[in-house]
């Protein structure tokens, strides 16, 4: 199955075991847990973009939305929804 590709500063849908392919990435972002939330992806936190290999979403995530902070996005918190 092909990756999602999105841009980086939006929220996007996904299902356990996806491959994400950020875009407009700048240089030294970074991609970290937000607080207690649980973190949705099979690289640990924090993660430096970019990743050789790609990032995944974790296999048997419960349907739900988990957010987590991007140092480059204006809003820096962004969230995926687990479908």
């Amino acid at each position: 199955m092909p990756p999602i590709t999105v841009p980086i500063c939006d929220n996007f849908s996904a299902n356990p075991g996806d491959s994400i392919l950020w875009t407009n990435i700048l240089p030294g972002c970074t991609v970290s847990q937000d607080g207690p939330t649980p973190w949705p992806f099979t690289v640990p936190s924090p993660i430096t973009l970019p990743v050789p290999g790609g990032v995944g979403v974790k296999a048997g995530l419960p349907a739900g939305t988990y957010c987590f902070i991007v140092s480059c996005c204006e809003k820096k918190r962004v969230c995926v929804t687990i479908t």
